[in-house]
């Protein structure tokens, strides 16, 4: 049963892309480690900023941002399918390297600059967060708060520790109106790394994946609910491309009444609300849009 649903989740993501590919633009904040140039295409991606060494740009060094952003828009030549490949997206980097190997990774303070400038500077609707601090402080709280204000929609990873470190909880998915995000196994199950904790909203595929690499042409995998996130970036774009009214109050109402539950009915801290369901999604955002005009 669990294997079905998952083949219906996958095909949902596949028949949206080609129904509301060709919408408006929708704009997601990558705040990452940044994105290879040379694995997309130029039209979909904006200038956006490195906020640890600001002279070298926002190609990526790491890599899991080149992935993140895969997911997202695809990567024709290493034959990925993206879920929303007419996004346009903004790399803000918060975790580099430097020449010598040294990585720099940007604290909370840092993390809710980036917030800020996806909404002020960037004009962002989306923004995707697959990362986490493990404390929160007043900068981050006040910027999530800020998103929530302005309209814009914060999606963002829960934490892939749960097999060693089941009481960590990871910000800014904890924080209420954030979407924490995360992982499915291939079957349909709940990842065992994935944190199991009321910042879970919903779950979507982050198990070995087939993932975009920094090196043009090549590929690798990995798993984590970072690449959750980014399915969920991709589907909301989805939504907003049919109707870029919507709130992020009423996204996360579509989100939560079309999953599939996977544990007991309503919500749970495994699962949250349950799985990603695109195809439900499309009837409850139409009930929605046309109930504003009764």
């Amino acid at each position: 049963m669990k294997k079905r649903w998952m083949v219906c989740i996958l095909l949902c993501l596949l028949f949206w892309q080609a129904a509301y590919a060709e919408g408006s633009e929708v704009r997601i904040a990558v705040i990452d480690t940044g994105i290879a140039v040379d694995s997309f295409t130029p039209v979909n991606l904006i200038a956006g900023a490195n906020y640890l060494s600001p002279t070298t740009g926002t190609n990526d060094l790491i890599g899991h941002g080149t992935a993140v952003a895969g997911i997202i828009l695809g990567a024709e030549k290493v034959y990925i399918k993206g879920v929303a490949p007419k996004a346009k997206l903004v790399p803000l980097v918060i975790a580099t390297k430097t020449v010598d190997g040294e990585k720099l990774i940007g604290d909370s303070e840092l993390l809710a600059q980036a917030i800020r400038d996806a909404i002020d500077l960037y004009d962002c609707q989306i923004i995707n967060i697959s990362a986490g601090a493990l404390s929160t402080g007043e900068h981050l709280q006040s910027a999530v708060e800020y998103a929530e204000e302005k309209g814009v929609i914060l999606i963002s990873s829960v934490g892939n520790d749960n097999r060693y470190f089941p009481d960590n909880i990871y910000y800014p998915a904890a924080y209420e109106t954030v979407l924490g995000v995360s992982a499915l196994k291939r079957n349909g199950e709940v990842a065992r790394f994935s944190q199991c904790n009321d910042s879970v909203f919903i779950c979507a595929p982050g198990d070995r994946l087939k993932l975009a690499s920094t090196t043009e042409g090549k590929t690798t995998f990995g798993s984590g609910t970072s690449y959750a996130t980014a399915y969920v970036s991709g589907a909301v774009a989805l939504l907003l491309s049919e109707d870029p009214e919507l709130t992020p109050e009423e996204v996360r109402h579509i989100l939560c009444e079309s999953a599939v539950d996977l544990n007991q009915v309503g919500y749970d801290t495994i699962s949250g609300w349950g799985a990603l369901n695109l195809n439900a999604a499309t009837s409850t955002l139409r009930d929605l849009s046309m109930s504003r005009y009764k």
